[in-house]
This record gives structure tokens, sequence and C-alpha cells, in this order.
């Protein structure tokens, strides 16, 4: 899925925020390569990471581009499908390998794992290979599994609830995993779910490849928002969400869903 940075950085501060704003249009002159973005992601110092063919970041004045082709198996970079972090670390799923760039030390790192997703989550990696579901923690630089689900299930998207329990969308529906129970139940007909959102109400949208996005309050279907194939949710804020299909771009105030 892809934005366009321009239509992206101008419909995010408008909408957003609700007032009259200025902004400044991306282009070659600030070092921009791609016009398109398929990852963003803002880190604590107010810089925006978004991934295309390159990982760049934006300062608010200039775009820095780094090739990581020198850190992945692959010999082109592409397909930067996720970017994030925390005050200390970024981490970046290419294609599926995962690298880790300290802000500190300004340097990258192939962490030698293998992901279909990556989330933060209690100042760790979360990670997502196939069926199991892995904690990263960067200090002591070990990773452990958290959860294997059948083998079947491919993990397609992981959203952290609170400090205990995740949201993970499969191939074949949507489940609920409490860390500190070690338990997994099952949100009642949902299959093949590609990403989750939760809103300012506590309602799950889940973005399905075939048919489109749905709200769940709880086990209950209660509505079908937007009906187009594979939407992604690119907005982190809970009372608004940024829904990109690849074909447009669609903003909802999740208030008055």
């Amino acid at each position: 899925m892809k934005f366009y940075l321009a239509l992206f950085f101008s419909l995010y501060t408008t909408l957003s925020f609700g007032r009259e704003v200025y902004f400044n249009h991306l282009s070659s002159e600030s070092n921009l390569k791609s016009f398109s973005a398929i990852s963003t992601w803002q880190d604590a110092k107010g810089g925006i990471w978004f991934g295309n063919n390159l990982l760049n970041r934006f300062d608010g004045e200039d775009i820095v581009n780094y090739r990581l082709s020198n850190y992945t198996s692959w010999k082109e970079d592409n397909n930067i499908k996720k970017i994030c972090g925390d005050s200390s670390y970024v981490y970046i799923l290419a294609n599926r390998d995962i690298i880790s760039y300290d802000l500190v030390l300004d340097d990258f790192t192939r962490l030698n794992l293998n992901a279909n997703v990556i989330e933060l989550f209690n100042n760790k990696l979360l990670f997502g290979n196939e069926n199991i579901l892995s904690l990263f923690d960067p200090i002591q630089c070990k990773h452990e599994p958290v959860v294997e689900f059948p083998q079947q299930c491919i993990i397609t998207s992981v959203l952290p609830i609170d400090s205990n329990n995740l949201l993970v969308a499969t191939t074949t529906g949507v489940f609920n995993f409490n860390i500190k129970l070690d338990e997994i139940t099952t949100l009642s007909n949902v299959t093949k779910a590609t990403s989750l959102f939760i809103d300012s109400k506590d309602q799950i949208w889940i973005g399905k490849s075939s048919d489109g996005v749905f709200i769940y309050d709880h086990d209950h279907q209660i509505e079908h928002v937007f009906a187009n194939s594979e939407p992604e949710f690119n907005e982190q804020q809970r009372d608004k969400a940024l829904l990109d299909s690849g074909l447009n771009i669609t903003f909802y105030d999740c208030d008055v869903i």
C-alpha cells in the first residue's frame, strides 16, 4: 500500500487538527528520491520516517536517505513494509528482514530475524514469523517465542491493546492473546483479516482482504464502513482512522461512527 507523500501530509495535517495550517511540498529539492511511501512513522524528536525503495527521514527541512541493501539479504532496496520504534531504536521491516537503527549511535544492525509483521510492545520488539509470535529484547539482544498459533494461521497484523493483551490478525481469523495468563480467545465470525485498529470507543476495526473494513463491538459486527480490497490503517490516534486502499485515502472520525 503506497501513500503519495504530498497528499498524505496535507490530509494528515488539515484533517487531524481541524484548523488552517501551512505545510511544505516535499520534492526532489528536499532530496526526495521517490514520491510515494509504503510505511510511515514519527520518532520522539519529530522526525518523520517513511519507506519505499529507500528508508527516508524528514526532519522538517531536509530528507536523509538510507540504503538498506547493505544490511539485508536482498540485493535491492524495496518493500519497506513497516517502521516502528521508541526513543532509542528504530525498527524497519524490509521484505522479511528486520533492521535495527540505534538513534544514539547512528548505526544500523541486521537482527538476523525474519518476520511477516513487527510492532513495538512494552519497550520490546514484537514480531510475527509465519504462525509464531516472538519478542526481541534490544538490551539483551535476545528473542523468545511468546505464542504459537495453529500452523495454518499466518500472522498478518498485531495490535497491542494494553500491557498484557494483544490482538493478532491471521489468515484464518482474529485472536486476543493474554500474555500474563497465556490465554488465547477467538473473535467470532472473522476470517482472513489483514489489518487492525482500536478506536476511542474500544471498538475493533478489522480490515479484510476480500471485502473491506468491519467494525466490531466485542464479538458483534456493528458496521461495514469501507468496501474496498486490502485496506491498511495508517493513523495512530484512536479518535481518527486513516485508511489506505492503494487506490485512495479515506479519513474517518471514529467518534461519529
